[in-house]
């Protein structure tokens, strides 16, 4: 298979997409797109959100364990965690290939943190910007990209990969239910709508954070779909 053929092997539908835990799953439950991430599926929302900065699991191992079981769907993404402290980049490019993966994603992503611990880890060289390398190196060779993103300067750096879908995120849970209607809103007024200008050919689907409960349903006429935390109202 060439990469033009690996890419173009990627198919979804505007219906709700989802964090999945497997490729079983997956298949019940597409064809709305469907990120796999074995790890970050099967805990609670908000651990999921911190999964990239806790020592709970090793998250690319699971995903590379379950990608070997069986070929994926045509609508899934492997969520892939870009700042792997035991993996190079390029080897993990080279094996999501080799197991027949057509679309990747920077999910756990440690985009999602600011603040003190934000920068402690920037400064130890995990950085959002080594997502991104992961995603242009999957470009290369030929994987359709989804970039996540949850600020503007986030988005201005994922430009640099050529994104052919964009992930929309609030952010993490606050406890204030005001401070989460107000990440809401300035999705609503500033994100999305700098989405759609940065990038008009993108496929953007917003997160739908079940912990940020009624605040982020107004957007859903400004994306072609969202995309659902496994726990999130699964059928039987």
């Amino acid at each position: 298979m060439t990469h033009s053929d690996t890419r173009a092997d990627f198919r979804c539908e505007t219906s709700d997409g989802w964090f999945v835990s497997g490729l079983a799953k997956a298949a019940e439950l597409g064809p709305g797109p469907c990120v796999l991430s074995p790890l970050t599926a099967t805990l609670p929302p908000g651990l999921a959100d911190m999964a990239c900065a806790l020592p709970i699991g090793d998250a690319n191992g699971q995903l590379l364990a379950e990608l070997r079981s069986g070929r994926p769907d045509r609508w899934v993404l492997a969520g892939v965690f870009g700042c792997d402290p035991f993996r190079r980049v390029d080897d993990l490019v080279a094996e999501l290939c080799r197991v027949g993966v057509a679309a990747v994603t920077n999910w756990p992503t440690i985009g999602l943190l600011s603040g003190e611990l934000g920068s402690a880890l920037q400064h130890s060289g995990f950085s959002y910007g080594r997502e991104l390398e992961l995603l242009a190196r999957s470009r290369e060779r030929g994987m359709y990209v989804a970039a996540v993103v949850s600020t503007g300067e986030q988005l201005e750096q994922a430009r640099t990969c050529g994104p052919d879908m964009l992930i929309v995120t609030p952010g993490l849970a606050r406890e204030d239910a005001a401070a989460m209607a107000q990440q809401g809103r300035r999705l609503g007024e500033e994100l999305i709508p700098a989405a759609r200008s940065a990038l008009p050919d993108a496929d953007v689907r917003l997160y739908l954070h079940p912990l940020f409960g009624a605040a982020l349903e107004p957007l859903r006429s400004q994306v072609e779909g969202v995309v659902r935390h496994a726990g999130d109202h699964l059928p039987e």
